[in-house]
């Protein structure tokens, strides 16, 4: 064996002891670097009057201060004639009350509205000898639909093109009108099924206006008809016709029985006089309602 080959080892072994002081000291400056910065912000001084004493007054910083209702004027507490006032605005040269929403530039607002006014006034029109009032609007498109009439092209183009674009617009929209009504009596056809298996959930749970089952969708015709109340309000008053042409027709059990006992012959002109008013108003209020004669309800 040579001399360095013996000396290989000893070599090894230097280096990995230089290695590991090398990581020791990188370990003890990062840990002194690290000591340092935490000194740094534990003796950061504080700002006067937030988070400690204030140095000038030696009072407690204002965020820490606790001001009662009497402590007349000062931080919170301005001056009574500069307080806000119950009922009188804080801003009086706001949005006054009832304006309308400018949606566009003054400019343009005012563009609109005003061709709106002008397209919605009220003009005479003179057909056939007589003088008639309608919207401006209106008497332009019956003068551009004579014109058309008349062979003018530039008319009947125009009135061709707005029908046009009207129908396509009714169609859209009872198109809409029909995916909405599916779409509804779907949903909550499934919702009320689910309620009939829960009784304790279906007495609480709101009945949907109008009811799906008022809903018929007739799609020969593309007609969409309600059989039922849409609103709360149509159904109040249906709940009181109903109750009503019931009053009515006790009464009219009530002067049958009358009348199978009575013999004075004016008393039975009055009850058959009255009798005879009240089966007529059963009969208007059942073709209001739309059901049968026997009175069920839909």
């Amino acid at each position: 064996m040579s001399d360095h080959d013996e000396e290989q080892p000893d070599v090894k072994r230097d280096t990995e002891r230089d290695g590991v002081t090398l990581q020791e000291d990188r370990a003890s400056k990062s840990a002194k670097a690290k000591e340092t910065r935490r000194n740094a912000l534990g003796k950061k001084k504080s700002k006067p009057g937030v988070g400690g004493l204030d140095p000038a007054l030696g009072l407690p910083p204002i965020n820490k201060l606790k001001l009662s209702k009497s402590a007349g004027v000062g931080y919170g507490q301005p001056p009574a004639e500069h307080r806000f006032q119950p009922g009188v605005s804080g801003n009086p040269r706001g949005r006054p009350i009832g304006a309308k929403t400018r949606r566009l530039s003054p400019d343009g607002y005012r563009f609109h509205e005003g061709l709106r006014a002008e397209l919605e006034r009220s003009v005479k029109y003179r057909e056939n000898g007589e003088d008639r009032e309608m919207p401006a609007i209106q008497a332009v498109i019956r003068q551009h639909i004579n014109k058309a009439m008349q062979g003018v092209i530039g008319s009947a183009r125009l009135i061709v093109d707005a029908a046009g674009q009207v129908e396509n617009y009714d169609r859209r929209q009872h198109e809409r009108l029909i995916e909405t009504m599916i779409e509804y009596k779907q949903s909550h056809e499934t919702r009320l099924r689910a309620l009939e298996r829960n009784p304790d959930r279906a007495q609480a749970a709101e009945i949907p206006l109008p009811h799906p089952d008022h809903i018929e969708v007739d799609f020969v015709s593309g007609e969409v008809l309600l059989k039922g109340p849409a609103t709360e309000a149509e159904r109040y008053a249906l709940e009181k016709a109903w109750e009503l042409r019931e009053r009515f027709r006790e009464y009219v059990k009530a002067a049958d029985e009358i009348l199978e006992s009575e013999t004075c012959e004016t008393t039975r002109k009055f009850l058959i006089e009255a009798r005879q008013k009240l089966v007529e108003q059963i009969q208007l209020f059942t073709d209001a309602l739309g059901d049968g004669e026997d009175g069920s309800r839909e």
